[in-house]
């Protein structure tokens, strides 16, 4: 464990986990449960069952839950990838929403980094309104959307994740520019349940029905429909009885830390299965209304794989198709599109590997020079001082380490990560390390939330 990745996780701390060999059948003495998220939502319940149900079923002595929220769930995968790299015994709660926070963050660490061993459960997801909302049906939250365009406040999981796509699927249904809503995504389904409680009367959350509910029947919130297939789901309208034919339907599983031996990915996966099999599991399916999903070995990773490459053609704005596959009356422009596509990559590609390489190699040479010539030369005045002295007091008010100043510096100049590493000399391992500390001691998200912090910095002096 490096003092970068302590420092990223902020409060964060790794202890060995029973990390002697194991004998097949064998239960382990300790296992420790990650959560990327608040409590209260669905990874939290999923972990709670998985503790009561490991332990019952004597797969574990010992099963403990620790939180790593954040970032959509990545803070926690990172350290569960850092930290923990090779010791089976941390495993980790996660899915959909992070796999589409990874993309839309252009995360340095994703879910195909771990050693995935069973994908669990799933819900589909609830679309509520504050409790004094005007609005009372789904119906109504379309003809609102249709009167007021785009003047919906959306709130729900990490921006990039099956919320926020459902969000812009049903302001589309209703009339409204999908790629202009106001979008707000929240580090856990809880957060988003408060978040709209509090809320204006035009405010519309979606989270898990699982997660709503509680907050429904205490009265804080009106759950209008459920994106569920049919009619209704456990006597909630669905968005399908409104005619909207939009389903959302988030999984989640669970996942080692990479590097592990293939014998305890192998042991961990057999404990799964026993775990899905036994009363307790069920019986909190039941409860909760999750639907199981339970997939293991390649088959998960290739699932994995899969859907990567949907959050990936959904974020550069393909219109996705439903499970059943691409709609038909899009299938000849898709095609046309496809074909388009390659006859122009084929007659660009090798000019672009060209001007590719000259501005590499261009921001290499402003890279290596970066870091002195940002700094402000003794007795220097003026409008560009100003500005790195403004950016320096706001990297000391950070906290950030010299390491981290010159890794944030070379971060806005725009450099890719493995370029960063040449300038500095060091490996990209260590520079991705300092940049999520980077964006961590910052409590921002990313690369352009830093890039676009220090720009409104820089235009407030300006003014």
């Amino acid at each position: 464990m490096t003092a970068a990745l302590l420092t990223l996780i902020g409060t964060a701390f790794y202890w060995p986990v029973d990390a002697q060999a194991h004998e097949p059948g064998q239960p382990r003495d300790q296992i420790v449960i990650f959560v990327p998220a608040q409590p209260g939502g669905a990874w939290d319940q999923t972990a709670a069952v998985m503790k009561q149900a490991l332990e019952a079923e004597g797969l574990a002595r010992q099963v403990t839950i620790v939180y790593r929220p954040g970032a959509g769930g990545l803070i926690g995968l990172a350290q569960l990838i850092e930290s923990a790299r090779g010791d089976p015994g941390y495993l980790l709660v996660g899915g959909s929403p992070m796999m589409g926070a990874a993309v839309a963050n252009r995360s340095s660490v994703t879910l195909l980094d771990t050693t995935p061993i069973a994908r669990l459960a799933g819900d589909y997801e609830a679309i509520a309104v504050p409790s004094r909302s005007p609005i009372g049906s789904p119906a109504e939250l379309v003809r609102a959307i249709h009167d007021r365009p785009n003047g919906i406040a959306w709130v729900g999981g990490a921006v990039g994740g099956p919320e926020e796509w459902l969000a812009r699927r049903i302001s589309a249904a209703g009339g409204a520019d999908p790629r202009l809503i106001s979008y707000q995504g929240m580090a856990g389904a809880s957060d988003v349940a408060i978040t709209l409680a509090g809320g204006p009367p035009d405010m519309v959350g979606i989270a898990a029905q699982s997660v709503f509910a509680p907050h429904a029947a205490a009265g804080e919130i009106r759950i209008l429909a459920i994106a569920a297939p049919g009619d209704a789901f456990r006597g909630v309208p669905t968005l399908r009885s409104a005619g909207l034919d939009l389903t959302g339907h988030p999984w989640w599983g669970v996942f080692a830390p990479p590097g592990i031996p293939a014998s305890e990915a192998k042991r961990l996966s057999a404990a799964m299965s026993k775990m899905v099999a036994s009363g307790v599991w069920r019986q909190g399916l039941r409860d909760r209304g999750w639907t199981d999903e339970f997939l293991t070995g390649d088959a998960f990773h290739a699932y994995l794989m899969d859907e990567q490459q949907r959050d990936l053609a959904r974020q550069n704005g393909a219109r996705l198709a439903a499970p059943g596959g691409i709609a038909r009356p899009a299938l000849v422009w898709t095609l046309a599109a496809v074909g388009l596509g390659l006859a122009s990559a084929l007659a660009v590609l090798f000019g672009w590997r060209r001007v590719r390489r000259k501005r590499r190699e261009r921001a290499v040479r402003e890279g290596l020079a970066g870091i002195a010539a940002l700094a402000p030369a003794a007795g220097q005045t003026g409008t560009q001082s100003a500005h790195v002295l403004a950016i320096n007091r706001e990297f000391e008010g950070w906290g950030l380490s010299p390491a981290e100043r010159d890794v944030a510096w070379l971060l806005i100049k725009g450099l890719p990560m493995s370029e960063i590493a040449r300038v500095r000399g060091a490996s990209e391992r260590t520079v991705r390390q300092q940049a999520q500390a980077v964006y961590a001691k910052a409590e921002l998200e990313g690369r352009s939330d830093l890039a676009g912090y220090i720009l409104d910095r820089c235009l407030s002096l300006a003014d």
